[in-house]
């Protein structure tokens, strides 16, 4: 009978736990992609402001929306001040834990313990969820 008792204690245990996602295989990298980020550059000629909105649409599918801003310093070349913007998917690859953009084919790269994704040469810093 204790035997019993204890074989359920141990399942009620172990069920638990699995219930809180203890045995479960959490992808960490899919798991911190959403969210905005941010990256600032200077120079002695211009400022470069781009904002990166990334949202998880299901499984390993996202949106990502970009804006970006170049202010020019210099008056001599302060010819105009660049705005764009995009909106694009983009699909998660769990084997190489990438984001991939689907209209250009650029690659996003995230680290989680810097907190910030790094896309083509520029580092852009997670500022929300």
């Amino acid at each position: 009978m204790m035997k019993y008792i204890l074989g359920i204690i141990i399942l009620y245990v172990l069920i638990s736990l699995d219930w809180n996602g203890i045995f479960q295989r959490k992808d960490k990298i899919k798991d911190f992609i959403p969210g905005t980020y941010v990256f600032f550059y200077k120079n002695d000629m211009s400022t470069i402001s781009d904002t990166l909105t990334i949202t998880k649409m299901k499984d390993n599918s996202f949106t990502v929306r970009k804006k970006g801003f170049e202010h020019y310093l210099n008056p001599a070349y302060q010819i105009f001040d660049r705005h764009d913007s995009a909106f694009y998917g983009a699909f998660y690859d769990v084997s190489k834990k990438i984001l991939i953009d689907q209209s250009a084919f650029p690659l996003f790269s995230f680290d989680p313990d810097k907190n910030c994704l790094h896309y083509d040469s520029s580092e852009f810093k997670k500022i929300e969820k």
